[in-house]
């Protein structure tokens, strides 16, 4: 997926969460498997 041309996620989430709850998992799940890290309330890539 190719966020920064605007591709949108939908997510089926279950009754129990949030929908605060889905966007920290996911924004956990993206920074993990792209490797990015919240730094100084920017998102940077570390190589």
């Amino acid at each position: 997926m190719d966020f920064v041309t605007g591709e949108v996620m939908l997510v089926h989430k279950p009754l129990t969460w949030t929908s605060f709850q889905v966007v920290n998992k996911l924004r956990h799940h993206l920074k993990k498997k792209n490797g990015f890290k919240k730094y100084q309330g920017r998102t940077c890539r570390h190589t």
